[in-house]
């Protein structure tokens, strides 16, 4: 039986993973992330007057919204085709990271056929699948353009050309997303690696994160204009609230940042990256993935970016990493000198490590599309589309506020756009209360303090906050039930004022 190309072995491993992405999407009409909704809203902006919503009436209250619309502009484009096409642009975009992962584990390891099995296990990260699938998000496309770039500084450290590739992705990455800001740190980290090992950066590589820390800085600053008067470049920091930080912390033990990585790709590429250290000489590349860790921990604890995105970027770097385990697996079972065709019992192993990642990424897959958003949500927030004052605001919590704003075109206390956001721990706080007190006067006070005229409360809100409704709606004269199916509405009557 002839030997599959490498080439043939990714082509499937893209199409395995392309193919899960697209069935379990495929489940439901709707997406499963409240920032879909976001983008859609900003995309169908975009076909109708060309530019995006900078000065939003409805986020916050009214607030200038700071961001980089490029992937906005692209799926205002694809929408022309309909959602369906959208979520294959997803679905391919999320896949991709299979062919890039693949690509640089190859490069650094020179184990082509078990490079596949590394770009494989990067498209099945769990933490990736959770916040990509199903999902309209810039974050998707950020991640894999990252990790492009990645790829083409290994290949200029090495000589290998590539610098006007790099130049390419580098741009549309600036684009795209301020994490190209940690691509910026994340070459200044691997420079004092190389340091440390007495190593020299390559001149291409200096010129480069020279130019990257220009370009970088200079997009993301007249993007942030208006914001960057009065906070320049750091207001991109703190965009998380520390209160949510902190219930991702504490909602999220070690055992669950652990399986949102995978503990078995965790515990292969950890030991890869330590097989690869006792040779720095020879393995430049390794003190560039760590660099990429090193820098994610620190952006997490600076707020940079949330909790489950940076273990995504984690978890792509220990699958690339865990192919130097796997190549070290390979030369001991080769000095066995065992007597089994065809290397039987080193595919018997690879096969055995590969089910129970396959495994997990198979069950995120399927628990990420059944957060697909309900329909019966978002009839209730078409009829308050159609039926509410324009003006009004709508209790909701936080994850709730881009469905609000998209589909009922109303106000909300908050959502997730913390970017040049006032009082955002204040207006989080507000919202938990609102729902919570049993005290109608401290719920009216709230409501007089951001305008609220109609109160939402879907199954997910009551499990949110552990409630069946709020007591204080039992008070006829000042709350009235105005739409009661799967959701319930109430309206606001009274106030303190």
């Amino acid at each position: 039986m002839p030997k599959l190309s490498h080439r043939v072995l990714v082509l499937f491993a893209f199409l395995f993973v392309f193919g899960i992405r697209v069935y379990f999407a495929a489940q439901h009409g709707t997406f499963s992330s409240d920032e879909s909704y976001y983008v859609l809203r900003q995309a169908e902006h975009i076909k109708a007057t060309l530019t995006p919503i900078y000065n939003d009436p409805l986020s916050y209250g009214g607030k200038f919204v700071s961001f980089l619309p490029t992937y906005h502009y692209i799926i205002a484009g694809l929408s022309f085709f309909g959602s369906n096409v959208l979520k294959l642009f997803s679905a391919l975009v999320g896949a991709s990271i299979v062919v890039v992962a693949y690509l640089i584990a190859a490069d650094i390891t020179k184990h082509k056929y078990l490079a596949v099995l590394g770009g494989l296990f990067a498209g099945l990260v769990p933490a990736f699948l959770k916040t990509s699938l199903n999902s309209l998000t810039p974050k998707v496309l950020t991640l894999v353009l990252f990790f492009v770039c990645v790829y083409y500084v290994i290949k200029i450290e090495k000589a290998r050309g590539g610098f006007s590739l790099l130049l390419l992705f580098s741009v549309l990455l600036s684009l795209v997303s301020p994490i190209a800001l940690l691509l910026v740190l994340v070459l200044w980290v691997y420079s004092g690696l190389l340091k440390l090992q007495k190593l020299k950066l390559r001149s291409k590589s200096f010129e480069y994160m020279l130019f990257l820390t220009f370009l970088t800085i200079t997009f993301n600053q007249l993007a942030l204009s208006k914001l960057g008067l009065e906070w320049g470049i750091l207001g991109l920091i703190s965009g998380v609230p520390s209160s949510l930080l902190k219930q991702e912390l504490l909602g999220l033990s070690w055992v669950g940042i652990i399986s949102s990585i995978n503990a078995i790709l965790l515990l292969l590429g950890v030991y890869g990256a330590y097989i690869a250290v006792q040779k720095w000489s020879e393995k430049r590349e390794v003190s560039l993935l760590l660099s990429v860790c090193i820098v994610f921990v620190v952006a997490v604890m600076l707020r940079f970016v949330d909790l489950t995105q940076a273990v995504s970027y984690l978890g792509v770097t220990f699958a690339i990493m865990s192919v130097y385990t796997f190549g070290e697996l390979v030369a001991y079972i080769k000095k066995l000198k065992l007597r089994l065709p065809g290397g039987l019992l080193t595919m018997l192993i690879l096969t055995l490590i590969a089910l129970p990642v396959l495994g997990f990424g198979l069950y995120e897959a399927n628990s990420q599309a059944e957060k697909a958003i309900p329909n019966y949500e978002i009839r209730g927030l078409l009829w308050l589309a159609n039926n509410s004052e324009e003006d009004v605001c709508v209790l909701a919590p936080l994850e709730l506020g881009h469905l609000v704003t998209y589909f009922a075109k109303r106000r909300v206390i908050a959502d997730t756009n913390f970017i040049n956001s006032k009082d955002i721990e204040e207006r989080l706080r507000d919202i938990a209360l609102a729902y919570t007190t049993p005290y109608e006067t401290n719920a009216i006070e709230i409501f007089d303090k951001y305008g609220v005229g109609y109160i939402f409360l879907s199954p997910r809100v009551k499990n949110r906050f552990g409630i069946d409704k709020p007591s204080y709606v039992a008070d006829a004269k000042c709350f009235e039930m105005v739409y009661n199916q799967t959701v319930q509405i109430y309206k606001v009557k009274c106030t303190l004022k």
